[in-house]
């Protein structure tokens, strides 16, 4: 059975005098806002969020977010190939509040690592697809930060990934922005620190872009 990410992802959430909903994006404005968002996180690849609006229609999106998600990952393989997959195994979520997209997130399977790992044996990428998880966008609309919408919103996909049966949920961030990720439960890694991804059947390790840290937690812990 496909567990549809609008089963994790409804309840109400509310700050000081700020109520917002975090759920998965709802239609071309919202995935909209979602692009516009991405853009002013610096996102290096902001089309991602168009991407996920054009799998969004073809019920791609989120399709795998389950443990069990060898077959939707087979018909996500036939339908669009390694793309397909990704999208699958990936999450876009939207902070609402009456009405107006304040902040999202986007996540999913880290698509240099799949990449380079396309050339390997077919179990070892679909098992890098289930296990990994990375944060690619998360911003807050200027106006509505310090309310805990950044935080729910990454509670949110740490609780996601986790039900999906990852093992890993990392991302990169300037180091202005440990202590959201803190917070939450994650490890600030040092300036230049890898992540070594072999601890999880994966032969590949993760490096931070320049001006980037990673954080990390690791899912089987929790």
């Amino acid at each position: 059975m496909t567990l549809r990410l609008e089963d994790l992802v409804t309840i109400p959430r509310r700050g000081d005098q700020l109520a917002f909903d975090i759920r998965h994006p709802n239609g071309r404005n919202e995935f909209r806002a979602l692009l516009r968002l991405s853009v002013m996180a610096a996102d290096p690849d902001p089309v991602r969020a168009v991407r996920m609006w054009l799998a969004d229609k073809t019920g791609l999106l989120s399709s795998a977010l389950t443990p069990a998600a060898h077959a939707a990952l087979d018909r996500a393989h036939h339908t669009a190939g390694i793309e397909g997959m990704l999208m699958a195994r990936s999450l876009a979520l939207v902070a609402v509040s009456h009405g107006e997209v304040i902040g999202g997130l986007t996540a999913g399977p880290p698509e240099r690592v799949i990449h380079h790992l396309e050339l390997t044996a077919p179990d070892t990428l679909r098992h890098a697809l289930t296990a990994l998880t990375e944060i690619h966008t998360l911003a807050v609309e200027p106006a509505y930060q310090r309310n805990g919408v950044g935080s729910a919103l990454l509670s949110r996909a740490i609780t996601t990934a986790h039900t999906a049966g990852a093992d890993l949920l990392y991302s990169q961030i300037t180091p202005g922005h440990t202590d959201l990720f803190h917070r939450a439960g994650l490890t600030v890694h040092t300036p230049a620190t890898r992540l070594r991804l072999f601890r999880y059947g994966i032969p590949a390790i993760r490096y931070p872009d320049p001006d980037r840290i990673l954080v990390s937690v690791n899912l089987q812990d929790l």
